[in-house]
C-alpha cells in the first residue's frame, strides 16, 4: 500500500524516544554550513582580475517561512508556518553603484534557524488512525550560498541601470518534525530529513530607483534547482533502513531589493537594508521501497511548495 511519507512513522501506539533538539541539529548542520562555506569559495576563481575591488558586508533578520505539501490529486496534506533566524555575508566589487563598474560579481552565503508550526493529517494502515489532524512544531537549521556574475549597462530610453544576472547556489537544512498528537489523543512521533539543492538563477536589475543619495537595486529572476536529494532518518523508527529520495524540479521566482544609504565619506561603510522573497517548488519524488520488519513500503515525497519572505540590516564595509 503507498502511504504518503510524513506519516507513515505516526500512527502506531508505541511510544519513540525524543531525541535532543537544538544541540543535536546544530552538530547535524555543520555539514550543511561546510557545505555552504564550500560553495562559497568554489565561486571565488571565476572573479575577473579585472573587477573593481571587493567589498564585505555582514547583515542579519528575520524570514517568514512557509511549507505546504500536496497529494496526487491536490489534497493539502502539510502546512509549516513560523519565524526563522537568518544571518548573511555577502562579498561583492565596490558596493555595486559606482558609475564605473559594468561587469558585476555577488557572492554570498547565509545560515538559518528556527522553529516553525507543523499541522498536517494522518495517513496509517489502521482506518482508525487514518486521516487525522496532527499538530506539532518543526525545527530548522541550515545554509545557502550562491555566486552571481552579471553585466551592468545603462540604455539611452531609461534613466536606470539595467544589470542581467546569473550564476549557482546551494540550500542544504536539516528538516525535523517533532512528536506530536493526533486528534484522537494518539501519540505521533517525529521525524529527521536532510534536504541538498543545488540551483541555478537568471536575473535581470534596475538600480537607483528613488534618489542619488539612497542607493537601491531590484533584482528578480527565475531559480531552477537541477539537484535535490532528500535523506529521510527512518531507522529510529523501527524501520529496517533509511532512504534517499530525489524530488522532482521545478522553476520558482525570486524578488529582492537592497537600500543602501550612500556615505558621506567616499571610503566609509553604510548601511545595508534588504528585503525578499525566494522559495522552491518541488515535484513529487518517484516511490521508493522500505521494508518494515520484512513488509515492504512504499515512500515518496508529495509536491512541495516553499515560500521565504525576509527582511535584514547590516553594514557594508
Amino acid at each position: 500500500m503507498s502511504i504518503e511519507k510524513h506519516y507513515i512513522h505516526r500512527y502506531t501506539r508505541k511510544n519513540f524516544r525524543q531525541v535532543s533538539k537544538m544541540a543535536y541539529c546544530f552538530k547535524q548542520s555543520s555539514a550543511v554550513l561546510r557545505t555552504a562555506t564550500f560553495s562559497l569559495i568554489i565561486f571565488s576563481p571565476s572573479i575577473s582580475t579585472a573587477a573593481p575591488a571587493m567589498s564585505f558586508g555582514l547583515s542579519g533578520g528575520l524570514e517568514s517561512f512557509q511549507l505546504k505539501e500536496f497529494s496526487s490529486t491536490g489534497t493539502h496534506l502539510v502546512s509549516e508556518t513560523g519565524k526563522r533566524f537568518v544571518a548573511t555575508a555577502l562579498l561583492d566589487n565596490n558596493k555595486r553603484y559606482d558609475p564605473d563598474i559594468s561587469l558585476l560579481y555577488h557572492l554570498e552565503a547565509a545560515a538559518y534557524l528556527g522553529q516553525v508550526n507543523y499541522d498536517g493529517q494522518s495517513q496509517s494502515l489502521d482506518p482508525a488512525q487514518n486521516n487525522l489532524p496532527v499538530n506539532s512544531e518543526t525545527d530548522y537549521q541550515g545554509g545557502r550560498a550562491e555566486g552571481l556574475l552579471g553585466y551592468r549597462f545603462k540604455p539611452s530610453i531609461i534613466r536606470h541601470d539595467i544589470e542581467l544576472m546569473g550564476g549557482l547556489g546551494v540550500d542544504g537544512w536539516n528538516r525535523r518534525i517533532q512528536d506530536g498528537t493526533a486528534s484522537n489523543g494518539t501519540l505521533v512521533s517525529g521525524i529527521k530529513e536532510t534536504y541538498r539543492a543545488y540551483y541555478g538563477k537568471v536575473a535581470l536589475g534596475f538600480t537607483d530607483l528613488f534618489s542619488s543619495t539612497l542607493h537601491s537595486n531590484l533584482l528578480f529572476g527565475l531559480k531552477l534547482p537541477f539537484s535535490i536529494k532528500e535523506e529521510i532518518n527512518l531507522r529510529n523508527l523501527g524501520y529496517d533502513n533509511d532512504i534517499s529520495l530525489s524530488p522532482g524540479n521545478t522553476y520558482s521566482g525570486f524578488i529582492k531589493l537592497v537600500l543602501e544609504p550612500q556615505p558621506k565619506k567616499e571610503k566609509s561603510g553604510n548601511l545595508i537594508f534588504s528585503a525578499y522573497y525566494d522559495g522552491f517548488r518541488f515535484d513529487p519524488s518517484k516511490s521508493k521501497t522500505v521494508t518494515r520488519n520484512g513488509s515492504p513500503i512504499q515512500i515518496w515525497q508529495p509536491e512541495t511548495h516553499i515560500d521565504v519572505f525576509g527582511v535584514q540590516i547590516g553594514y557594508r564595509f
